[in-house]
Order: C-alpha cells, then structure tokens, then sequence
C-alpha cells in the first residue's frame, strides 16, 4: 500500500481478505491490495495514482462505468456509504461476465482531505452456479416429467409440477408423505430394491413399471432414479423422474393386437382358399374346368376383400356387394335387375354373401337363367325387424327340376346363411329357380331409402361336387364347431371322405352347447375364435362331457382359453393329413383336456 492512509488503516487494509483499493480526493486510485490486484488486470504502469474515471473505463462497459464513477462521487461529496446490489456485469477489457459484492466508505485521508475506500468480493463462481441452480429449478419446475426427491426412508422432499400433473396430488399433498402413496399393492417389493441400489451408489435407468394416482386409477411410467449426495459425498437420498408412457404401452398392445388380427387373417383366408382348392378338385374331374372354377372363387374373394379393404374393414353396403360380384361376367347387363335400401353389410357377413352372390351367379350362368339368350335374374330385398331378406329369381332359362343331390355351391350357401344366424332355401318350379335368404342385421346396419332404387347389374362364373381320400377315420363320430363356413365344410368333407360320421357343423356358441349336451361324440374340433368371442364355455361344456377335443385356430397360442393355454391346437391352414393326424391322436380318454383347478 501508499502512504495516504492514514497509517492504522495501513496494515490491516493489506492484509483484508477482501478486495480494497482507495481513491483520493483529486479522484485518483491511491491504493490497492493484494486481493484487489487481479481485478484491475493487465494496465500498462498499474493503476495506483491514475485517474479512477480513465482506470473505471478501461474495465468496464460505459453504462456501468459512468454509473461507479457517480456513485464514488456521491460517496465522496457527501459521506454517504453505498451497499451496491449483486452485481453482475460485462468487462470491457475482456471476454467475460463478472460478479462482484462491493461497499463505498467516505475515509479520512493522511493529508487531512478525505478519500473512498471500496471493499468488494469476487463471487463470480458462486452467481454462476446459483443461476446454474435456478435455471435447473425452472427447468425441473417447467418439465413435463414428474420429477421428485426422496430420502433414503422415501419421504418424499420435492415434487415439481409434471409430478402434480402425473400423479394428480399437489405439492403440499405429497412432501412430507411416503413414496409408497404411489406404489400400488402389488408392487410395494420394488421400492426396497430400488433403495438398495441407490444406497450402493447405483443408477437406476428407465425402468418401467405401474404407479397409482390420487385417484387410484394405474398408470404405466419409465422411472429413472440418481442417488443425492451431500456436501461430503455421503448418500442422502435419491432423485427420482417418471414418464407417462401410458400412451406408447396402449400403442404397444395395440400394434401386437393388429399383428395378431393380422396373422388371423391372412391364416383363416389361406384357409379359406384351401377349402376352396379342395371342394373344387372334388367337385371336378377335367383340369381346365378345375381351373375356371378356381380362379372365380378365388376372384370373387379377392374383390369382396378389396371392397372391405377400401372401407377400412368397417363393411360393405349391400347394393355395392351386389354389383361388385355379378357385375363381372359375359352376359348383358340388361338381363339382371336389383333393387332394395341401403344395408350396410358388417366385414363377416359380407365375405359370406359375397360367396353366396358368386355361386349363384354362377350355378345361374352355367345351368340356368343366364345359361340360355331369354333368361334374366332379379335380386331385391327388404329389411323388416332387423332381418334381411333377399330374394333370388331366376326366370327364362332351361327347363327347371328339382336336384338330386346338392352340390357344393347349394351346401355354401346353406351352410353360410346358417352360420350368420339365417337360413337360405331354394325353391324349384315351372317358372324357374327362386331362392329366399333371410339373416339377422344389427339395427344401426340400415338406412332406408325413402324410394329404393333400382339398379341394372350383370354377370358372373361357375359351380361344383366331392371326391374321396382313404377311410382312416371310419366309425369315428365327431363335432365341427366352426364359424366359417367353407372350412367348416371343408372340415366336413374330409372327416367323412375318411370315413368318420359328422353332423352338421356348429357355427355359434348358442348352438355348439345346446348339441354338446345331447351329443355322443367321440371328439370335437372347435374353432379357437367364434364370431370374435372366445369358447372358453364350450371347451369346458366338452370337458364336462369327457369329449376330447382340439382347437383349430388362425391364431396363436395366445388366443385360447386362460385354462386351455396348453390344450392341442391344429394351425389354419392345415393339409387333411395333419387333421387326420390330429383326430387320431383324441382317439385316447387321456388326451380328455382338463380345467385347472
């Protein structure tokens, strides 16, 4: 230090752990410590007995500068102290943001004048963190994870408002309380493994599990929990942040239910297909009618799928299905005539009338109406107590007498109005053939219009009989319970091409129980999914019944029955060894399928 001070002031103010340095009466820096040096830089010559104003500007921006230079001033004339604010400013002489707590003293001078004395503090690290610490406090505050602090007992320390928000209790509500609020019942063993780890220092990383909200409803979040030290590095508590991933589960369960619908899909149409392929081969000797019949079936299922495909598989309006199917042919549009209000046909039933539609116009143009230059079909319907009936007229065509036996196309249409609920039957006589097809509609499925139209729509393709693999399974008596009616008969088919004896296939709930409990069946084949509700009842009214059975499913394993998750399945599609296979293996009381207890 310089000899101004006065000399008690001397000693202490170079030895102060604080900053000082003291500026004259002539505004001049007369003294500066040791702690005060590093603050005034790399001034060529130092900055003792230069002038404060010149010294101040060269540090400092204008604005604060003008506004230290007033304030020693002030001080000065009036010996007024000044207590300056944190302050947290921009250096002029340097890239930097600094921070300082200073203090402005009037002292007296050795010459008799008096002079200022500015003690400060450097505490640029220290407002550097505090503004570390409130930029994370908003950010902890604003986030919208929940994002809470516990101690190792898991009371609970802090709570953010994504915590309030997730959880539904508010900050007052929740510190102070345990963490097992949160936990429901069955997953209070976590919380102790979660601490173990935390008190070993470890991390826990998304781990995803259930939490309970105030008003007790589940909610699926991905955790992640940091251990709290204290200034020591001891291990305090934990840090806990959960995420809502209740949207991405629901997505997850979603997509697999999609993947599974899916997979269902494409099995029960290849075995739609295969059904096709083998009532067809049965129903025909010569390979190139084989073939035509074949690729209409097969080409009438694809366009009733894209009809259900570009309707998002909500349905199919009726008038739609209509023209969709017949419309596709040789012979005059003229020569068919439609007519009835708009039904909307739901995904199921409209791939049964569908098939329904192109075997008829087929048998039609092959041997009757539309076989002959005069013949013409008229299709209308009504809808009455949430019933459809449809009416098939075939008129002109050959001479009509009634059938020997019943072809295959006669039996699907049969078997598919039955399986919807309905009931088909035709009708032969001099005028021609006539059929009357009646099935059961959900209310919301039609809108009536106030004047049905009439619509022209045209042709289509061809009919079919079956044929015989060895009588493996002859003396057998066996149930098919199945909703799809082509594989149901294709089921049929080849149990008694085989030699078993089968009545008539099942195709609801309703019906599959009423026979169980009047049957003397030595085994049954039971469709994993009937109408889209599972058959848990009937595979339990047949374990009742001490009749052995399998499941034929599209789906996985995953689809059955909680108690028969282990029961025998036979997977659509399936070849007539595999099922001959599978029906011989029930043969055995012991491979009766057991509820668990």
């Amino acid at each position: 230090m310089s000899h101004p001070l006065i000399p008690q002031f001397d000693a202490l103010l170079g030895h102060a752990p604080l900053g000082a340095y003291v500026v004259d009466a002539d505004f001049r820096i007369s003294a500066v410590n040791e702690s005060a040096r590093p603050v005034f830089g790399d001034i060529p010559g130092g900055v003792v007995g230069r002038d404060f104003d010149e010294v101040i500007h060269i540090l400092w921006k204008k604005d604060f500068a003008d506004e230290a230079v007033r304030r020693f001033r002030h001080t000065l004339e009036t010996g007024e102290p000044y207590v300056a604010p944190l302050l947290t400013e921009e250096r002029a002489d340097r890239d930097a943001v600094e921070s300082y707590e200073w203090r402005l003293d009037r002292i007296a001078m050795g010459d008799g004048r008096h002079g200022v004395i500015c003690y400060f503090r450097d505490v640029t690290d220290r407002a550097r963190g505090e503004q570390l610490s409130r930029r994370l406090a908003s950010i902890v505050e604003s986030s919208d994870d929940a994002i809470v602090s516990k101690t190792l007992d898991g009371t609970i320390a802090s709570w953010n408002k994504g915590a309030e928000r997730l959880f539904g209790y508010t900050a007052e509500e929740a510190i102070g309380k345990s963490i097992s609020m949160l936990i429901p019942p069955d997953r209070l063993e976590e919380e102790p493994g979660i601490i173990a780890r935390i008190r070993r220092g470890e991390r826990v990383d998304h781990y995803e599990t259930i939490r309970r909200r105030k008003d007790g409803s589940a909610i699926d979040i991905s955790l992640t929990v940091s251990p709290v030290r204290d200034a020591n590095g001891a291990i305090v508590g934990a840090s806990k942040i959960a995420r809502d991933i209740s949207q991405r589960k629901q997505a997850d369960a979603t997509r697999q239910l999609l993947i599974s619908e899916l997979n269902h899909r494409v099995k029960n149409t290849l075995a739609v297909v295969q059904a096709i392929v083998q009532q067809t081969l049965w129903n025909t000797k010569d390979p190139a009618d084989f073939a035509t019949r074949f690729a209409g079936r097969i080409q009438s299922l694809a366009r009733v799928h894209t009809l259900l495909t570009d309707s998002t598989w909500q349905g199919a309006d009726l008038r739609a299905l209509i023209r969709d199917q017949l419309l596709h042919g040789s012979v005059d549009e003229t020569r068919l005539t439609a007519w009835g209000p708009t039904v909307l046909l739901a995904p199921q039933m409209t791939l049964h009338l569908a098939l329904m539609l192109h075997e008829l116009g087929t048998n039609s143009s092959k041997h009757g109406a539309l076989s002959s230059t005069g013949g013409w079909i008229t299709v209308n319907w009504s809808v009455k107590d949430a019933m459809l009936h449809l009416k098939w007229e075939e008129r002109g065509g050959p001479p009509v007498t009634a059938p020997i036996a019943r072809g295959f196309g006669t039996r699907l249409i049969e078997q598919s109005a039955m399986s919807e609920g309905g009931r088909a039957e035709m009708l032969c006589d001099a005028k021609g053939v006539t059929w009357e097809i009646t099935l059961p509609l959900p209310v919301s499925s039609t809108r009536v219009a106030a004047k049905p139209e009439a619509e022209m729509v045209a042709s289509a393709t061809t009919l079919d009989s079956p044929a015989e693999p060895p009588p493996i399974l002859a003396g057998r008596r066996l149930l098919v319970i199945e909703d799809e009616p082509l594989i149901a008969l294709a089921l049929v088919g080849s149990l008694e091409a085989a030699g078993a004896e089968v009545a008539r296939p099942l195709g609801t709930e309703r019906e599959a129980l009423t026979a169980i409990e009047r049957s003397d069946a030595d085994a049954a084949l039971l469709d994993a999914n009937l109408h889209g509700k599972p058959v848990g009842e009937i595979a339990a009214a047949l374990t009742r019944r001490r009749i052995p059975f399998i499941f034929v499913t599209g789906y996985g394993r995953e689809s059955l029955p909680e108690s028969f998750k282990h029961a025998a399945i036979l997977t659509k599609p399936f070849t007539d060894k595999q099922l001959f296979d599978a029906v011989t293996a029930l043969a055995s009381p012991s491979n009766v399928t057991r509820l668990k207890a």
